[in-house]
């Protein structure tokens, strides 16, 4: 998947780029991450939101 097995889930989510695998397993790993990362961003929307509201 291109992720270094040093890297910590906040490096990964931030800089991995997307690819689609043969294997179904890997696909449900990037399903996941996107998932992941989609949570990450509406958490820090709406914290940026108590800031300007």
């Amino acid at each position: 998947m291109g992720i270094p097995s040093t890297s910590i889930v906040a490096a990964a989510l931030s800089s991995h780029r997307r690819r689609r695998h043969r294997t179904n397993v890997l696909n449900q790993i990037e399903d996941e991450m996107d998932a992941l990362r989609l949570r990450s961003s509406n958490t820090a929307d709406r914290a940026e939101l108590g800031l300007w509201a």
